[in-house]
């Protein structure tokens, strides 16, 4: 049904968080849209919470359950040092590409602006490949 994902441990603790968030959302939505006078149900086992209610319960507790999880393991933590580890790599091969390349004074003074114009082009794509765009955590 699925398919494998190259996917960094603390990056997928982090989007299981996001999406048991959206499905609290949904169900929360849904429940919102329950008249008043049906928020309980006669059931053959007595009276119940309305369907909407008992899966919004449940998605609440997986929304805390993972996002315990996720502080506990220090995923948000996990992923920052991965980033900065590939950032490290990253910047060593550009320095070895650009040495060899033997640029001139002009050209080695365009590219932090030209890496700068085309990492944050790239960041914009990716926030929006994971949903992210006006994620809070980015400015904490």
């Amino acid at each position: 049904m699925g398919v494998a994902l190259d996917v960094h441990p603390a990056e997928a603790m982090l989007m299981c968080v996001q999406v048991a968030a959206g499905h609290v959302a949904y169900a929360t939505q849904q429940v919102s849209m329950v008249p008043e006078d049906e928020g309980f149900v006669d059931t053959v086992m007595g009276t119940q919470l309305h369907p909407w209610a008992r899966v919004q319960a449940e998605a609440m507790d997986r929304l805390v359950r993972f996002s315990k999880m996720a502080v506990e393991c220090g995923a948000e933590q996990n992923l920052v040092q991965f980033a900065e580890r590939q950032g490290a790599e990253l910047a060593r091969v550009l320095t070895a590409v650009f040495n060899e390349m033997h640029l001139t004074d002009e050209q080695r003074a365009a590219l932090p602006m030209l890496i700068h114009k085309h990492l944050l082009a790239m960041e914009s794509t990716t926030s929006k490949t994971l949903g992210l765009e006006g994620d809070r955590s980015a400015t904490d």
